[in-house]
């Protein structure tokens, strides 16, 4: 049924969540889990469907699946959601949910349906595959310089909701300012996320080392 990889940091050693193995555990279980590509899944009679970095989540099968007791999926679940790692929707039934920057962290789709890696820049920012041009962008921000394309539009505002414009304008007044560093951006989805991942970092959480671990 699963096919492919995901990538694991290294940094997860550093921040401690490795020595916790149940936290670990529940976490590259998340990982494995999520689609990697659009797809749809039927529960029940339902037909749902999923975004790359989502799937459908239940206590019961995960407490299955890991040998682990219901309540504790559950405690471990939400610490990774107050962290910012993953995002839950939730229903009377199950969950669908989502890895946060699972696109900027783990690999995208190509045309054959197999997985490649995202190409780095010299920057750090992530630069998208080949098959996203220039051509499928559309232009935002209050100076006409922020480039996504729609697919990437519909993730920022599910990510960020009421503050996707905002986190766009910031970017555009950004570019604006410093054209020299804004051409440096291979991909303007990415450095909003990474941004996201910064602020996420400044700000202190008593449950956490750190939010974005993968």
């Amino acid at each position: 049924m699963y096919r492919g990889y995901v990538k694991v940091y290294r940094k997860s050693l550093d921040k401690g969540w490795v020595r916790n193995h149940k936290l670990w555990s529940v976490w590259t279980y998340c990982l494995m889990k999520a689609t990697y590509k659009k797809t749809e899944v039927i529960v029940g009679l339902r037909v749902i469907k999923l975004e790359p970095g989502q799937f459908v989540f239940g206590r019961k099968v995960a407490s299955e699946d890991l040998n682990i007791p219901e309540a504790t999926i559950y405690r471990h679940i939400k610490f990774l959601e107050s962290v910012g790692n993953i995002e839950i929707k939730p229903n009377n039934r199950f969950s669908i949910i989502s890895i946060i920057n699972w696109i900027a962290y783990q690999d995208t789709e190509n045309k054959n349906g197999q997985q490649m890696d995202n190409k780095r820049t010299t920057n750090g920012h992530i630069q998208e595959g080949k098959e996203v041009k220039n051509k499928d962008k559309k232009i935002y921000g209050e100076f006409k310089n922020v480039k996504l394309t729609d697919v990437e539009l519909d993730k920022l505002k599910s990510k960020f909701k009421p503050s996707y414009l905002e986190r766009i304008e910031n970017l555009s007044r950004y570019i604006e300012n410093f054209p020299t560093k804004g051409k440096k951006y291979k991909s303007h989805y990415a450095t909003i996320l990474t941004w996201a991942r910064k602020d996420v970092k400044q700000k202190p959480n008593k449950n956490s080392s750190e939010a974005f671990v993968v």
